[in-house]
């Protein structure tokens, strides 16, 4: 299945929702690919082009098919992978890999010499007969080893390379996505493709690796809010990368291109701690809601550690799994919800429509976590002996405000050891700066605006995570990664708006949020800045809710520097932060460095916005902000 497309790509794949690029979709069609839209970010009338993929007319028959989809990788490969990946070990299957691989060289042969593509031809070939030769029928793959270069052409590139443009994106059943000119070039690619004439190798062979593709793929569906749209922009961008020649280029650091440097945590080293995870629910009885919760615990008793991920993340999402991951491996039990401004949260925990108002998502936090702790202990008392709350990014600001709320708490409520890793000082200005990033292409040239924005969504479709090491660093430019840093946050606000309106309808868009219809929604909701989200959406919501909550009380309440007595006397609060991110500013830093003081701060020289935790040395000022409660 094309839709799970997922082992090698995972990552590139996640890495664009978490930390990165947004797309938007429109049911018309645009020949480069980039639409302008007007935003009332910073400057009114403003156009921002935003990166449009393959147009969608046919949305509600492709998503009911995608449905099908699911249903036959969850009820029939989900299930019969277990068996085969039982019966034949991992060697064997990929040596089956290989060989199935080895056997397609008469396709990519072909298709070479359609681009005249001479060197890929001659590196197909010399594969070809090394590793039918040494590597035994293509059973190993002596020739990577042996650094000859790959040329993976098929008609769709082909016809690409001639000027074919996709202009509709389809979604077929059991194969995956695709578009028109992909869909004529794979009925072309199995002429030449030998395991066509030999039945059952085909299909056989199409499974061997489906099977590689079943976690990521769970992974995938279940993290995201919606993965039909993020499937669509990604292979929107991965076949047209495919004809596009994109040259990397080491770029200079700052605190934005270090940001993306996340993308070093989010390198994949197998799913086994992932699935070693057990999720459960909790109904939450005053809200009539049932929550969601994962959890790894320990063997013998242990602290344990709530874990809550940064903004819009789930539970679990790559980076905040990374985090849990550390936390485990240091001897930590972990827990993990997800985000308040991820839709998990908004329909299962909490009590408003429009989180971002911080007085009622810390209270709707602080609900759910005692509801879960409650349950946890019930069942595992007797392994839980110290607990602390960690937050991330949003879910650090979060966590300082649960500390403070907890003061007034009975002590058995309270949690021993408060820790906040990267954590805004104030909500709103942190937002407004991912709102400047969006606009950042408009220092572009205008001429030039479009090809620098394609340019830098290809270098991250590109990117291949696994080969990836820190020292290498990162091939985008500073406004590359503020534009790319931009995209990834409107993507996460268009989702809270998109919940928001299913769960009570503003009266602010034209377009009716469905299911099976999403393109002019997202369009729409695409131009909505934080400032907009802010001033437009959950300040009248709020009034309605409380005449006493005015535009005033919300701010202020997403502001630390209100708190600031009761912070300086949270004896057990931790704090580590960086002084270049750009959520946070130096007077922010330097009002945590009065408020705390050197003992219950950290303040790292770099790394932007997270961008840093996948660093032993940052790894270890976390465990060592909660290791004392491992002694006690």
């Amino acid at each position: 299945m094309r839709e799970m497309h997922l082992r090698g790509c995972v990552l590139r794949i996640w890495l664009v929702i978490l930390t990165v690029i947004m797309s938007i979709g429109c049911a018309s069609s645009n020949s480069k690919g980039m639409t302008g839209v007007t935003s009332d970010i910073v400057d009114s009338g403003v156009e921002v082009p935003v990166y449009e993929p393959i147009p969608d007319p046919l949305e509600p028959m492709n998503r009911s098919i995608s449905v099908v989809n699911h249903l036959v990788m969850v009820g029939v490969v989900t299930p019969t992978s277990y068996g085969y990946r039982l019966v034949l070990p991992k060697p064997v299957r990929d040596c089956i890999r290989k060989a199935g691989h080895n056997i397609n060289y008469p396709a990519r042969l072909a298709n070479n010499l359609l681009q005249l593509n001479f060197k890929g031809t001659g590196d197909e070939t010399y594969r070809f007969l090394v590793n039918s030769t040494w590597g035994l029928a293509g059973l190993f793959d002596p020739a990577t080893r042996m650094g000859i270069g790959r040329s993976d052409e098929d008609l769709g590139q082909t016809f690409g390379h001639w000027g074919w443009s996709p202009r509709l994106y389809l979604m077929l059943p059991v194969l995956g996505p695709s578009n028109e000119r992909d869909l004529v070039g794979r009925l072309g690619d199995a002429f030449a493709s030998p395991p066509s004439y030999f039945f059952p190798a085909a299909p056989v062979l199409a499974y061997n690796d489906l099977v590689y593709k079943v976690d990521p793929y769970h992974h995938f569906v279940t993290t995201n809010p919606d993965p039909y749209s993020l499937l669509r922009m990604y292979v929107s961008l991965e076949r047209k990368e495919s004809v596009t020649d994109v040259s990397f280029v080491s770029a200079p650091d700052d605190e934005a291109v270090q940001t993306l440097s996340s993308v070093f945590y989010l390198k994949e080293e197998g799913f086994a701690f992932l699935n070693r995870a057990r999720t459960e629910s909790v109904a939450l009885e005053s809200k009539g809601k049932t929550i969601s919760y994962s959890y790894w615990l320990q063997p013998k008793p242990s602290p344990m550690v709530y874990l809550l991920p940064g903004l819009g993340a789930h539970r679990l999402s790559q980076g905040n799994v990374a985090v849990a991951r550390v936390l485990y491996d240091a001897g930590f039990s972990v827990l993990t919800i997800s985000n308040t401004m991820h839709p998990e949260f908004m329909r299962k925990a909490a009590s408003s429509n429009l989180p971002g108002f911080s007085e009622p998502d810390v209270e709707d936090v602080r609900h759910a976590l005692r509801a879960i702790r409650q349950s946890i202990k019930e069942r595992y008392s007797h392994r839980i002996v110290r607990e602390a709350l960690v937050g991330v990014s949003l879910g650090g600001f979060l966590t300082t405000l649960v500390a403070v709320n907890d003061v007034e708490s009975p002590e058995d409520e309270r949690f021993d050891r408060y820790v906040a890793i990267n954590t805004p000082v104030s909500l709103y200005r942190g937002m407004l700066g991912l709102d400047e990033y969006f606009t950042s292409p408009n220092q572009w040239a205008a001429e030039e605006r479009h090809d620098r924005m394609e340019k830098a969504l290809m270098k991250m479709a590109q990117l291949d995570v696994d080969q990836l090491e820190s020292e290498d660093g990162l091939p985008f430019d500073p406004l590359e990664a503020r534009f790319l840093i931009g995209f990834g946050f409107r993507l996460k606000l268009r989702d809270v708006i998109y919940e928001s309106e299913r769960q009570r309808k503003s009266g602010r868009f034209r377009s009716n949020p469905s299911w099976i219809r999403r393109d002019d929604s997202y369009h729409e909701m695409m131009r909505y800045s934080y400032n907009d989200y802010f001033e437009r959406l959950l300040i009248p919501y709020s009034q309605e809710r409380n005449h006493a909550w005015t535009r005033d009380h919300v701010l202020q309440s997403s502001d630390l520097r209100t708190q600031r007595s009761a912070i300086a006397k949270l004896s057990n609060l931790r704090v580590i932060n960086n002084r270049n991110d750009f959520l946070v500013s130096s007077e922010d830093n330097e009002w945590l460095s009065r408020v705390l003081g050197p003992d219950r701060l950290v303040l790292f020289d770099f790394g932007g916005h997270m961008g840093n935790l996948h660093l032993p040395r940052v790894q270890s000022f976390i465990v060592d902000a909660v290791r004392d409660l491992l002694q006690e």
